[in-house]
């Protein structure tokens, strides 16, 4: 089980962070976040960057870690547990993908280049 608390990307003051916890094998989430997770893998796919490219989840969206990084990363800042499973199509010419975390005065503390 891994927890995860990501911090929305919007900057509207009503945009909240999602708060699950997430087991792989399983698919199973739970926590405060765990019903729009849910709901969300339950579509067809999401939005990914850059946008207006997409991301279409496989059989099992909640057992697979690139779907659920593309679900957190449609909105969400990306925690490095699923940076380097991010949705990436091979003619995307954007560079690395980098994670980056801040603290709550919005101070950029840690900025990871990940790897797909």
């Amino acid at each position: 089980m891994i927890s995860f608390h990501c911090a929305n990307i919007s900057a509207s003051p009503l945009a909240q962070p999602l708060i699950f916890d997430w087991d792989e094998e399983t698919g199973t989430v739970s926590g405060p976040s765990a019903d729009e997770i849910r709901r969300i893998a339950a579509g067809r796919g999401v939005s990914r960057h850059p946008i207006p490219s997409s991301h279409r989840f496989g059989p099992e969206p909640l057992k697979s870690r690139t779907d659920l990084a593309a679900i957190v990363g449609e909105f969400h800042q990306l925690p490095p547990e699923l940076a380097d499973a991010y949705p990436r199509h091979p003619d995307d010419d954007a560079g690395p993908l980098f994670v980056e975390r801040y603290d709550e005065e919005g101070n950029l503390i840690e900025r990871i280049e990940c790897h797909h």
